[in-house]
């Protein structure tokens, strides 16, 4: 993971996921090229004696006594933050993981161990063993057709076996008609893919998986009886945000066919206008925004106005990155009420819920 900018402390929820999803988008989205986002973060044992704030103190009216704000429990321990800090990685050996996950015949217990692993061909060979027993489980077959893409055209999974997999299971997902439309076009479809980004385009509903896979990652990692809770949250968003699916492919799509065809712009146009008003996160809302960019400037058309809701976008992005402080992930708790708030309100109220949160942890790391 490469934040934006400097970790106040690596296992900073806001850096977990905004840091990885911008450098995501940096590349992906910016620069329309495929990068490899490395999964990094760290955890630490003793982290776990840092007890969650619930609500910031209240304000004391005039000549009472101001409450202490880091009362018992709460006080962080600044030497395992510097060390979270110097050391910036996972306190998680990816190929140990790996090993015990596969002991299991859980199919979302072997999802997750393709999902740690490193090498491409164990990752393929691991989720083969998954979609054995899992492929009536939407998040183990979204893994898969994931891993699959990403592992080359070289790759040994039945990617097109996958992708119908996922359709029958949630073939009313924007998300998953996108997907099957890039691949399609990346195997010279042209018109298979033009069908299929219109599917998108009208879908009636749209999931991302996120919060789905950050949740399954966990749970697998539990299993294995060897991991503390923070260590399990932070793995779980790093190993998530790292298998996000890129949108360099989809923008250059409809880059390319926009100026060859109106139905194709057209069709872009609705799939970029709902997946910035739907998929929830930012990173989704980006590359509908920059879909809708390509489209319009491919055909002609004024695209001002959707340029100046993403830069201002970017900004309000950043401005929570700058201020959000270090909000951690301690308790099932608190990862469970994120991940709700991510799933049912979005990301931006996922955001304002840890800042809601950051001002007394600010408060008992002496800051003012």
């Amino acid at each position: 993971m490469k934040a934006t900018r400097g970790a106040a402390a690596a296992l900073a929820i806001v850096l977990l996921i905004g840091g990885t999803l911008l450098a995501r988008r940096d590349r992906s989205v910016e620069r329309e090229r495929e990068t490899e986002t490395s999964a990094v973060g760290a955890a630490s044992e003793s982290a776990a004696e840092v007890a969650p704030a619930d609500a910031p103190a209240s304000s004391s009216t005039a000549g009472e006594a101001r409450p202490d704000p880091c009362p018992a429990g709460r006080t962080l321990n600044m030497e395992v933050i510097d060390t979270i800090e110097r050391e910036g990685r996972v306190a998680l050996d990816p190929a140990l993981a790996r090993s015990l996950l596969l002991a299991s015949q859980d199919p979302e217990h072997l999802a997750v161990a393709a999902l740690v692993g490193r090498d491409p061909a164990d990752r393929v060979a691991d989720i083969v063993r998954a979609m054995a027993a899992g492929r009536q489980n939407p998040a183990v077959v979204w893994t898969a057709v994931q891993i699959c893409d990403g592992a080359g055209a070289n790759a040994t999974c039945p990617a097109k076996d996958w992708e119908a997999a996922l359709l029958e299971l949630d073939g009313q997902n924007s998300e998953v008609w996108i997907h099957v439309a890039e691949a399609r076009w990346q195997r010279g479809d042209i018109a298979a893919a033009l069908e299929a980004t219109q599917r998108a385009a009208a879908a009636a509903e749209t999931r991302t998986y996120w919060a789905d896979t950050v949740e399954m990652i966990e749970r697998a990692l539990a299993s294995t009886g060897g991991y503390s809770f923070p260590t399990r949250a932070v793995a779980a968003f790093s190993f998530a945000a790292a298998n996000l699916p890129l949108g360099s492919v989809r923008i250059n799509m409809c880059k390319t066919q926009s100026k060859e065809s109106p139905v194709w712009a057209e069709a872009c146009l609705g799939y970029g206008r709902l997946a910035e008003r739907r998929t929830g996160n930012d990173d989704g809302a980006v590359i509908g925004q920059t879909i809708q960019i390509v489209a319009l400037e491919a055909s002609g058309q004024n695209a001002s106005d959707v340029i100046e809701r993403r830069d201002r976008a970017r900004r309000e992005r950043n401005d929570i990155a700058n201020h959000a402080g270090e909000v951690f992930v301690t308790t099932p708790v608190q990862f469970s009420e994120f991940l709700t708030t991510l799933r049912e309100k979005g990301e931006r109220a996922a955001q304002s819920l840890l800042l809601e949160k950051a001002s007394i942890y600010k408060a008992c790391a002496g800051e003012k």
